[in-house]
C-alpha cells in the first residue's frame, strides 16, 4: 500500500493493505468498512463486501485518507448508495477521493498505473557457503575484483566477517566470502576461482577461524594474489587490526558494539562498509573494554562514536571509557537502542538513511531484510550493501515487524529493489509478501532469476 494520490497497485489474488483497520460487517456501518486513523490491518483479495455501504472515516482531515483505501464493485462500478449489490477487492490500481455530495463518505475511483516494476532479490543456496556466495557474487564480476576478503563461517567467528564490512569499504567493495575453518567449500572454491584478477585476499581471523590448510588451497586457486591474514588472539584483536590495515582510509566515526551476539554489528555493517567506519568489540564479558581497542580508539583521531544496543548491549561505563579514550564528549557520542535487535535495526537504518547524514547517508532503495534469530545468510551482506549504499534490516523468520512495514512504506516510492537474504525457511513467504507489499508496481521482477518466484497472492 502506498499513500497520497499516486494510487495503489492491486493485483490479482493478492492480500490488499489498508492504512486504517477495517471492519467488515461491523453494525455501526452497515456492514460496510469503518476506518478509524493510526490503525492498520490487511483484508485478503475478494473478500465481499455490501458495495453501498458508507465508507467512513473516523479522526482524519479532509483529503487525509487519499490513496489509502483501495475497493471495487466486481462489477468494477464505485460503491456509493447501493446496498442490494455485493463489492469485493479486484485487480487494478485505484485511489480514495472525497465524495462531493456528502463530505463525511468517501468514494472509489481508479488512478492511473505506476508504471514500475518491482525487483525482488532472493540470495540463497543449500547452505550458508552457497548464501554467501550467492550474496558476494550478486550484482557484480567476480572476475574484476582486485581484492577478496575471506573470512569463517562457523557460528562462533561471526564478528570477524562483520568487522571485516569497513575493510570491504575501503577495497573498492571487496567481497566477503564465508569458508568452513578446515576446507574450502565448493561453493567458496567457485567464487573464488572466477577472481582471476584478484592480486590481494585477505584472510580475517586466526588458524583457529581460517585454517592454514584453507590458506593454502586458497594460494593454489589465486597463485598470483598475495595473501595477509589479519588475525589477533581474539575477536577484539582481529577488529583492531583491521582497523590498523584501514589506515589513512577510515573515516572519522568509531562503531562500538557488543562482542558475543550478532545483531547490532550487522545492522551497522553496510553503513560501515559504505563509510569505512571501522567496527570495535566489547570485551568478552560485554561489561568492559581491551586496554588494545582503548589505544586504538585513542590512535584514530575519531569525532564521532556510534555506540549499537541498549545498555544492556554495551553499558553505559564500556560506552564512556570508549569515549574518554577516544578524547570526545558526550555531544559526539550516538547511542542507537531499541527494545530488541529488530528495533535496533530499523532505528539504525531510520538514522542512516536520514538525510542529515549528508555523502555518508544510505538508502532505501535495494535494502535487504534477513531472519533476526541467525547471522549466517547475512554475513557477507555488509558489502554487498555497502556498495549499493543500502540498508539491512532484520526480522523474525515468521513474524511480520510493523514497524518495517511502516518504513518500507514511507519510503516506498524511491524502492525498486527489495533483496532478501536467505530461503523461505529464513524468511518466509508469507513475510516477504507483507514486506513488499507497500511498494506501488505494475509488474515484478525476480533476481537472480524466476527460479526464485513464489506467488505474491
Amino acid at each position: 500500500m502506498a499513500g497520497g494520490s499516486s494510487g495503489i497497485a492491486v493485483y490479482p489474488n493478492s492480500t490488499l493493505n489498508v492504512w486504517d483497520t477495517p471492519q467488515i460487517g461491523a453494525s455501526d456501518t452497515d456492514n460496510g468498512v469503518f476506518l478509524a486513523s493510526g490503525m492498520s490491518a490487511t483484508v485478503p483479495a475478494g473478500e465481499d463486501l455490501l458495495a453501498g455501504s458508507r465508507i467512513n472515516f473516523e479522526g482524519l482531515e479532509d483529503g487525509a485518507a487519499e490513496g489509502a483505501l483501495v475497493a471495487k464493485r466486481a462489477d468494477a462500478s464505485t460503491a456509493v448508495t447501493d446496498e442490494s449489490a455485493f463489492m469485493a477487492w479486484t485487480a487494478g490500481t485505484y485511489s480514495v477521493v472525497r465524495n462531493a455530495s456528502n463530505t463525511s463518505e468517501y468514494v472509489l475511483e481508479e488512478a492511473p498505473p505506476t508504471g514500475k516494476t518491482l525487483s525482488i532479490a532472493r540470495l540463497y543456496g543449500a547452505d550458508r557457503y552457497e548464501t554467501s556466495g550467492k550474496v558476494s557474487s550478486y550484482e557484480r564480476d567476480l572476475s574484476t575484483a582486485s581484492t577478496v576478503i575471506i573470512a569463517s563461517g562457523a557460528d562462533r567467528n561471526f564478528p570477524d566477517a562483520l568487522a571485516a564490512s569497513a575493510l570491504s569499504g575501503a577495497n573498492g567493495n571487496a567481497p566477503i566470502v564465508l569458508t568452513d575453518p578446515s576446507s574450502l567449500p565448493t561453493a567458496t572454491s567457485t567464487a573464488l576461482a572466477q577472481a582471476t584478477s584478484a592480486t590481494k585476499v585477505y584472510i580475517i581471523g586466526d588458524r583457529y577461524a581460517v585454517s592454514n590448510g584453507v590458506e593454502s588451497e586458497i594460494a593454489a586457486l589465486l597463485p598470483s594474489a598475495q595473501i595477509e591474514r589479519l588475525g589477533g588472539e581474539g575477536r577484539q584483536q582481529t577488529a583492531e587490526l583491521i582497523f590498523a590495515e584501514l589506515g589513512s582510509s577510515a573515516s572519522k566515526t568509531a562503531i562500538l558494539t557488543r562482542s558475543m551476539n550478532f545483531p547490532d554489528s550487522l545492522s551497522a555493517s553496510p553503513w560501515a562498509a559504505a563509510t569505512v567506519s571501522p567496527i570495535f568489540l566489547t570485551g568478552f564479558d560485554e561489561r568492559s573494554i581491551t586496554q588494545g581497542t582503548l589505544d586504538a580508539l585513542a590512535a584514530g583521531d575519531f569525532d564521532q562514536l556510534i555506540v549499537l544496543g541498549d545498555g544492556y548491549s554495551v553499558p553505559d561505563s564500556v560506552a564512556a571509557a570508549a569515549r574518554d579514550a577516544a578524547g570526545l564528549t558526550d555531544a559526539d557520542v550516538v547511542r542507537i537502542g531499541g527494545e530488541g535487535r529488530v528495533e535496533t535495526s530499523l532505528l539504525f537504518a531510520q538514522w542512516a538513511t536520514d538525510p542529515a547524514r549528508g555523502t555518508d547517508s544510505l538508502s532505501w532503495d535495494n535494502l535487504a531484510i534477513t531472519r533476526a534469530d541467525k547471522h549466517p545468510d547475512a554475513l557477507s551482506g555488509g558489502a554487498l550493501q555497502g556498495m549499493h549504499g543500502s540498508v539491512v534490516l532484520l526480522t523474525w523468520p515468521d513474524e511480520v515487524h510493523d514497524g518495517l512495514v511502516s518504513a518500507v512504506t514511507a519510503a516506498s516510492d524511491s524502492i525498486s529493489e527489495i533483496r532478501f537474504f536467505g530461503d523461505e525457511y529464513s524468511v518466509s513467504t508469507s513475510l516477504m509478501r507483507a514486506y513488499t507489499a507497500p511498494v506501488p508496481r505494475d509488474d515484478v521482477a525476480w533476481k537472480p532469476d524466476d527460479s526464485v518466484a513464489f506467488d505474491l497472492s
